[in-house]
């Protein structure tokens, strides 16, 4: 699968996420679960 990012999430992304560790984790976290979830569902 492959996830396309919108131009203004990327910003945003590198300005306000990038900078927090703790962000980076989470948010990797979260999309790890949807990207499981949509490969298990028909």
């Amino acid at each position: 699968m492959q996830i396309k990012y919108h131009k203004e999430f990327i910003k945003n992304y590198k300005k306000r996420i990038i900078p927090n560790p703790k962000l980076v984790s989470q948010f990797q976290k979260q999309l790890n679960k949807f990207i499981q979830n949509t490969t298990i569902q028909p």
